[in-house]
């Protein structure tokens, strides 16, 4: 990821237009007649119009789809000047902006990171409420599974266990809740909006209580209730121990999801006469990738990933700005000459994904797991009239050879999925995967 958020890539795309030149301007384009200026307002108008100009012009994954992005505008205009409230606003200017499938695309009240109280309950949007309980939800075998939960997650009341299958929350099928959020929220895949999806139907208020409807391997359906807290996700638990170990088969595993910046020498110190390394780099990564690449770059003047943005310009008129991200190589150091494995998942985005770009320009390596969500880039946020915040992305991020991240993903050498077995038997079927392969390896 291009760790840069900044407070709007919008502001710079200024119309030299006034208001009222502006707003019949997208008026007469539209084909609307002078009195839908007089039932919308003139900043609604500008502030819509500014929204469209800025994916016009700056949003570089708009040319590879298949959205129509003039009748959009036109499409979305009378929701936008019927709305009587910011969450109907918000809806509107979802409709036009969910068929592009930004990863980074959120619409929320202005001022804070939490949308409104919800009013239709499982139909409202509460992705940003602070309120989160520390269990992941996934789709395994086409059943809802709790794949991980928090070592100190104390129900209120019954218990939780990882592998229960999880067939309603408050009171809603799970699959009918899912169905209602999917219309909600946009993604880069279907993978990637499922998993967001998942993850909002659990947040809520800090403090609320979620209550689930569980099944467990033993059969007999029980509710459980959790508290909502406002602490991060399970992922964020901090991991006891070294983030490094040997394998049998002369293998080196390192957890790069929690490798320290300042453990990496020592890390290599430890492992660099093992025939092969298993990079797990099924999360967020703590800063480590760009040290550990250069230790592993065998091509001095290798070139990592590619990113695009583009410039444009009061007329209408731009062009692409690029930047190509070099490794960097360890002149001190000997490159690691083994086979190189990375583990990925559909957890893995934004700086995960970057992490393997960025490993893979440096030397060969084989990806074993899932495919990543393809949410990659800078995010740009806009406050439009009416007290609604606008996020998107207006950057193309590639792989060194010039393929497509964006919308698409990591896509492994070798697909792994977990299975309803194996997530409670407490297996770590990807990585059983990779050492079988390795082992394979070494026997031919």
């Amino acid at each position: 990821m291009m760790p840069i958020a900044h407070a709007s890539c919008f502001a710079g795309f200024k119309l030299r237009l006034s208001s009222r030149v502006l707003v019949g301007v997208v008026l007469a384009t539209l084909g609307v007649g002078a009195h839908a200026g007089e039932e919308c307002a003139a900043q609604r108008i500008v502030g819509i119009a500014r929204l469209w100009s800025a994916v016009r012009w700056q949003h570089l994954n708009l040319p590879a789809s298949d959205v129509d992005w003039d009748r959009s505008l036109a499409e979305a205009l009378p929701a936008v000047c019927a709305a009587g409230n910011d969450r109907e606003l918000r809806v509107a200017v979802d409709r036009m902006m969910l068929p592009l499938r930004d990863p980074f695309y959120r619409v929320t009240s202005a001022g804070s990171r939490l949308f409104v109280k919800p009013v239709l309950g499982l139909d409202e949007l509460v992705e940003w409420m602070p309120g989160d309980v520390p269990i992941r939800l996934k789709r395994v075998e086409g059943r809802y599974l709790v794949v991980a939960r928090a070592a100190g997650l104390m129900p209120r009341s019954g218990a939780l266990e990882v592998g229960d299958e999880v067939l309603a929350i408050d009171g809603v099928p799970l699959q009918v809740a899912i169905d209602r959020r999917l219309l909600l929220i946009g993604g880069s895949t279907e993978a990637a909006r499922e998993r967001d999806v998942l993850r909002s139907l659990l947040r809520g208020a800090t403090g609320s209580v979620v209550e689930l409807s569980v099944i467990g391997p033993s059969g007999g359906v029980r509710s459980v209730k959790l508290d909502r807290s406002g602490s991060s996700s399970h992922q964020d638990e901090a991991v006891l121990g070294p983030s490094y170990r040997r394998l049998p088969g002369d293998v080196g595993y390192v957890d790069l999801v929690n490798l320290l910046p300042d453990r990496v020498d020592a890390m290599f110190e430890a492992l660099e006469t093992c025939r092969a390394l298993i990079l797990d780099l099924r999360g967020y990564p703590k800063g480590s990738v760009q040290a550990v690449a250069r230790r592993l770059n065998r091509i001095r003047g290798a070139q990592g990933p590619v990113f695009s943005q583009r410039l444009a310009a009061a007329s209408g008129s731009g062009q692409d700005r690029t930047e190509v991200v070099p490794v960097g190589f360890d002149a001190t150091h000997p490159p690691y000459a083994g086979r190189i494995v990375v583990l990925t998942s559909i957890e893995g985005q934004s700086a995960t994904e970057h992490a393997v770009l960025v490993l893979e320009a440096a030397a060969p390596i084989t990806v074993v797991g899932e495919p990543t969500t393809g949410t990659n880039g800078e995010i740009a946020v806009d406050v439009l009239p009416g007290g609604v915040n606008v996020t998107m992305t207006t950057m193309d991020v590639r792989h060194a050879d010039g393929t497509r991240l964006q919308r698409v993903g990591i896509r492994p050498h070798v697909v792994v999925h977990q299975t309803i077995d194996g997530v409670r038997s407490g297996r770590d079927e990807p990585l059983e995967a990779a050492q079988q392969l390795l082992s394979a390896a070494r026997q031919n």
